[in-house]
Parts: structure tokens; sequence; C-alpha cells
């Protein structure tokens, strides 16, 4: 049962990457990669593959594997 926060409590559950400038500064191509599966991480999303795992008893790496695969960033 998702209760619901009616009094806009918690913050969006949204994903965003983060990286030392340093390590962007070297691969500024990690923003093309990462971009894209952040914005498809919505907070109901994310509840989504929390339950999987938490729930389901599904692996982490197979719930993620999965997701990048349905939503085309791996082949």
């Amino acid at each position: 049962m998702i209760l619901d926060d009616d009094q806009q409590f918690f913050v969006p559950y949204n994903a965003a990457m983060t990286v030392r400038q340093e390590v962007l500064d070297q691969h500024p191509q990690l923003v093309d990669v990462f971009n894209p599966i952040a914005e498809k991480l919505t907070t109901d999303l994310m509840r989504g593959l929390n339950e999987r795992v938490d729930v389901g008893g599904e692996l982490p790496e197979d719930v993620a594997e999965q997701f990048l695969r349905d939503n085309g960033f791996i082949g």
C-alpha cells in the first residue's frame, strides 16, 4: 500500500546524475548518456522498480538491466 503524501512532505524521488567536475570535463558525453535515463526515472516508476526488488524479491541488477533494455538504453 502506498500512502498519499497529501501534505507534500517528501520531495520527488527523481534520479539525477552526480559526477565529479573533473570526470565530466574529461568525459562530457556522460551528460548525453545519463540525462535521458534520469528523465525516464519518475517517482512512480522508481516506486515500481523498488517494489519489484523489495516486495517481489527480484535482484536489483536484473530490474535495472530490464529497465535499460525496455527503454532502448542497452541492446
